[in-house]
């Protein structure tokens, strides 16, 4: 008797934890059911996870000036956002060589900004620009080749310009400038080199980066990271990271200060001049500012000798600063602690004010004769 007494007393005694661990194993077991459906029912609308833009996906070119493409007819994801690369291995749709004749075809080269960061193709400003030029109803088509790539230097925009350019027989160039034109060439670097190490942005703790890899192919992750992102975003809760540093010090202005950069802007700039004049072809510069709270903007003399190295060199240029000071700063970047990448309402700007520099100095024609140098490259 005492033992069976023993024995009950002991279950009776057993039942607060058994009773917790069965509360945890449901909560898990709803967790997870709960991650699953939410899984499911987002990639069933569309979304994928955060599988964004690496260079060591990419495919290394013999090409001295930039070694690396994307691969062609490939693809990667920002949650709804489709990354999708034509047969050149570009952003963009698939243009033929010959032109129509009732068309006017604009040859762009851009970096990260015309590539579209974190916006559907459609919303990024090439694409833009040449929806609302065909919405001005003429006889004549308007499209827009975009070459964009991220992280591209001015140096290696004119080199895609040079390169790719003649194949599409353009009326027009667009080379665009934005402020960290000068900072380094883009290169892509062999195998064994390790770009960073993985940390959680959030929390900016350190974090193993294939794990970091597998959780972010999640499209419920994906979406519930960015609903707190965009919720800092829009309470001005800034991302305290190396570009706010930039930003909030004297990065660019030391930048620009250096005589190796002044050489550089001087030496590219004269040889997009030479371009103009050798081809016959027009060349646009749209300028983008930072995109940083316009009451305390403080780098408009770099802007100001952009504009000089245009009228040096004989370019047309639009100034996209008075246009982007119009508007709250905060909505027209991307995200927090991006000061460079606009959003959709950042780049639906930067599209009407190049537009509107298009049509007043009457660039948006058709050129009298092909390029000279259309198929010698």
């Amino acid at each position: 008797m005492c033992a069976v007494a023993g024995q009950a007393r002991e279950a009776i005694h057993m039942s607060p934890l058994s009773n917790r661990l069965l509360n945890f194993a449901l909560l898990i077991v709803s967790i997870g059911s709960c991650f699953l459906v939410g899984e499911f029912g987002l990639r069933a609308l569309g979304y994928h996870g955060g599988v964004s833009f690496k260079i060591e996906d990419t495919i290394l070119v013999d090409d001295p000036i930039l070694n690396w493409r994307h691969k062609p007819n490939s693809e990667f994801y920002f949650g709804a956002i489709v990354y999708r690369f034509n047969e050149k291995g570009f952003r963009d749709y698939d243009y033929p060589s010959n032109k129509n004749k009732q068309t006017v075809r604009i040859f762009l080269a851009s970096d990260s900004v015309g590539f579209g960061t974190n916006v559907r193709l459609k919303d990024a400003y090439p694409k833009l620009l040449e929806s609302e030029a065909n919405a001005l109803g003429t006889p004549v088509r308007t499209e827009v080749v975009s070459y964009s790539m991220p992280g591209l230097s001015l140096k290696q925009k004119l080199h895609l310009v040079e390169r790719y350019a003649p194949d599409y027989d353009p009326d027009l160039i667009v080379i665009d400038y934005v402020i960290n034109d000068v900072e380094f060439e883009s290169v892509k670097m062999g195998r064994g080199f390790d770009l960073q190490a993985c940390a959680i942005n959030l929390l900016h703790l350190p974090f193993p980066c294939v794990w970091k890899e597998r959780l972010k192919e999640s499209a419920f992750l994906f979406v519930f990271q960015q609903a707190i992102e965009n919720s800092l975003h829009q309470v001005k809760w800034e991302d305290r990271n190396q570009f706010y540093d930039q930003v909030e010090g004297d990065y660019y202005h030391r930048l620009y200060a250096m005589k190796d950069k002044q050489l550089y802007l001087d030496d590219w700039f004269r040889r997009i001049g030479e371009y103009q004049k050798t081809t016959g072809i027009p060349v646009l510069v749209p300028i983008f500012p930072l995109i940083y709270d316009y009451d305390k903007y403080k780098w408009e003399d770099i802007n100001r000798l952009i504009i000089q190295l245009c009228e040096k060199n004989g370019l047309r240029y639009v100034s996209l600063l008075d246009s982007f000071k119009r508007y709250p700063w905060n909505e027209l970047r991307v995200q927090r602690g991006d000061f460079t990448h606009p959003s959709v309402k950042g780049n639906t700007v930067a599209a009407e004010a190049i537009l509107s520099a298009l049509r007043t100095h009457n660039m948006l024609v058709q050129r009298a004769i092909s390029s000279p140098l259309r198929g010698a490259l």
